[in-house]
């Protein structure tokens, strides 16, 4: 607000509220005025929410914290990814995705792209990840795609894709060129995505492929030189990819230990991606593993299934812990 007075105003308007006992989702300001109602969206710019009939939005940085109340299915399926049932999450997810256009939407299509990446099926998960993005925009989660994962076979992607998904889609055409070893010069093919869009989804997908390219083609002191403060400058998305690649770097180098901690900050950093963290935990319980610190590695091994069951490695872990 502008003013002293508009600032009283908008005070007291949300106190006519909250002496009204409401259920539902609440929203911590950093003034200390907590907002109850129902959160509609939330993204990178603002956080929005409707209280009564009256659409309120707040700046994502004037917000301190959101307790939001999921949807009965949103938890099921929370439930059903810890326990490692994947297609009972699945189901469960496509019920929000497809009943839903608010806030669980977004959330529900990213846990599907999780899972079908999970099951390697891979035109489930583009397919996935491409709504979200056309629904979402501004989502944070475009990171949340399997860039680290083999590729044996080209999946089907539907032509029915454009606008802001029609980048999504080239960049992943790019990096299956790049999982196949088909790019020369990837700096070249996704220049038109690293100018100047600097927090939008294309950017960081485009960011993470580079980054895989760079592996592939064994620009591996590029990689370990990166230094984690200014990996981190880009924000916890491309400071975790950045920290995966990195460690994947050291220890194709011969350097497990400088490898794991890199691993070790990506756990840190994005713990709410599974895919990634999981995969990374296990990288380093494998390097407990290799330097016989077989009880270290047993628990590495055990967090990695428990913790993180949609991630690929997660069949691996439990083997090698004896679960």
């Amino acid at each position: 607000m502008s003013t002293c007075r508009e600032r009283l105003i908008f005070f007291l308007f949300v106190a006519c509220f909250l002496a009204v006992p409401t259920s539902g989702d609440e929203v911590l300001l950093d003034t200390g005025i907590k907002v109850k109602g129902k959160v509609i969206s939330r993204n990178r710019e603002k956080v929005v929410v409707l209280v009564g009939k009256k659409r309120m939005e707040f700046k994502s940085e004037e917000v301190v914290s959101l307790t939001i109340i999921p949807p009965k299915e949103f938890k099921q399926g929370e439930e059903a990814l810890k326990r490692g049932d994947i297609r009972a999450a699945i189901g469960y997810f496509r019920t929000i995705a497809e009943k839903e256009r608010g806030l669980f939407a977004e959330d529900a299509l990213e846990r599907l792209v999780q899972c079908y990446a999970r099951l390697g099926q891979l035109d489930e998960a583009i397919e996935k990840y491409l709504t979200m993005v056309k629904l979402f925009p501004e989502t944070g989660y475009a990171g949340h795609f399997p860039w680290h994962m083999s590729v044996s076979t080209t999946p089907r992607i539907s032509s029915k894709w454009d606008g802001t998904p029609g980048k999504l889609v080239r960049i992943i055409q790019i990096w299956l060129s790049v999982c196949r070893n088909e790019v020369s010069d990837a700096r070249a093919e996704l220049k038109p995505f690293l100018g100047t869009e600097a927090n939008g989804a294309a950017y960081e997908a485009a960011y993470i492929v580079l980054l895989r390219w760079m592996f592939e083609t064994g620009m591996l002191d590029e990689l370990t030189s990166m230094k984690p403060e200014l990996l981190e400058s880009h924000g916890k998305t491309l400071a975790a990819w950045g920290n995966y690649w990195r460690g994947r770097a050291y220890l194709k180098k011969g350097d497990g230990a400088h490898a794991a901690l890199s691993f070790l900050r990506v756990v840190e950093l994005y713990p709410g991606y599974g895919v990634l963290a999981g995969d990374s935990l296990f990288m380093v319980a494998n390097y407990f593993e290799n330097n016989n610190k077989r009880q270290k590695a047993l628990a590495a091994y055990r967090e990695v299934y428990q913790r993180f069951p949609v991630c690929m490695l997660s069949d691996t872990a439990r083997e090698r812990a004896g679960g």
